[in-house]
């Protein structure tokens, strides 16, 4: 099992979406602030955003965690 840290795979899936801190962060429904800060390692994701990651993203909770390193 590959772990890897959150912030790393949040920022590989939205480069792979071709998305922008930006437009990410208005089509996740957060701040670019908080975004930001997830994708820095500055700070962990509560569940309600990381809710609205995986509905953007059409995945589940465990889906968006697998081979993250906790």
């Amino acid at each position: 099992m590959n772990n890897i840290r959150f912030s790393d795979k949040l920022s590989q899936l939205r480069k792979k979406h071709n998305l922008s801190v930006t437009s990410a962060a208005k089509s996740y429904g957060i701040s670019f602030k908080m975004l930001y800060l997830l994708e820095g390692g500055k700070c962990s994701p509560r569940i309600n955003t990381l809710k609205k990651i995986c509905r953007y993203y059409d995945v589940s909770v465990s889906e968006l965690l697998k081979d993250v390193a906790l």
